[in-house]
């Protein structure tokens, strides 16, 4: 285990417990529940960076990127349409549009791997 795979358990970790807290005792605010699911993918996120660190299948090594990719697709949204509901700006035409982005990106994540992410090499003991 390389230390990017311990950094990743500790960031999934910590995100995976902030998701629980601010789901179940942060409250019927918007901008909680907003939060925990910008953490539930932020977790989703170091869970395929833990993935794809610690494996040596080219094949498993390529899922885990598709993995890690939701979150990183997924994050910026979520954190922008945080920032717009926690200042009260009534920007919903800009975060459809963010969120469409998002499924555009993650149909080609899923459907066009190939030319999304491209072609796998192991260099320092990691696919990249």
């Amino acid at each position: 285990m390389n230390l990017y795979a311990i950094l990743s358990i500790i960031a999934g970790l910590s995100d995976l417990l902030m998701c629980i807290f601010m789901l179940i005792k942060g409250g019927e605010r918007k901008e909680n529940r907003i939060w925990g699911y910008f953490c539930f993918f932020a977790f989703i996120w170091q869970a395929g960076s833990l993935g794809f660190s610690t494996t040596t299948s080219k094949d498993i090594a390529f899922f885990w990127w598709q993995i890690a990719h939701i979150g990183t697709i997924t994050v910026p949204a979520m954190f922008f349409h945080f920032v717009c509901s926690y200042l009260g700006l009534k920007r919903r035409w800009l975060i459809f549009s963010a969120y469409s982005l998002v499924g555009i990106f993650l149909t080609y994540n899923f459907f066009y791997k190939e030319l999304f992410i491209g072609d796998l090499r192991f260099s320092f003991n990691q696919f990249y």
